[in-house]
């Protein structure tokens, strides 16, 4: 079963263009996201690791001196916890793919996904595109 997060998502997560100091900014000249521990600049000019559970860390480059941005996309009034009885099926059958896509969506997952996720694309169901050019 295909479980629906989108929905519990958006009762605990909001877009965001501005960061913690209420400065603008825009995602396209985002470089580099940390999220839980980053690296910051302190008053001495030296790097330290900080825990930042809250926010995110965000750079415009790849410069660990350059000082990151704080952005939080946590909403203000929290939603409700992750817990099954909150989430509902998005469908209850895996519907068959074209076997191309199975193809490129299963070698793309032996790259870059955990072994269950390569499992999952490999169970897939699949069907081979039918030509009606007879």
């Amino acid at each position: 079963m295909i479980q629906d997060y989108k929905s519990f998502l958006r009762m605990q997560y909001v877009s965001q263009n501005e960061d913690v100091d209420k400065e603008k900014f825009e995602v396209k000249d985002t470089a580099w996201l940390n999220f839980g521990y980053g690296e910051s600049i302190d008053d001495n000019g030296q790097l330290q690791l900080l825990f930042h559970p809250e926010s995110v860390f965000m750079r415009s480059e790849m410069n660990v001196r350059q000082q990151p941005r704080r952005v939080s996309f946590i909403k203000k009034k929290q939603g409700l916890e992750l817990r099954p009885e909150y989430l509902s099926p998005a469908r209850q059958e895996r519907r068959p793919v074209k076997a191309d896509v199975k193809r490129d969506c299963l070698q793309i997952a032996q790259k870059y996904l955990s072994k269950s996720a390569v499992q999952f694309y490999r169970t897939l169901p699949s069907i081979e595109e039918e030509n009606d050019n007879s």
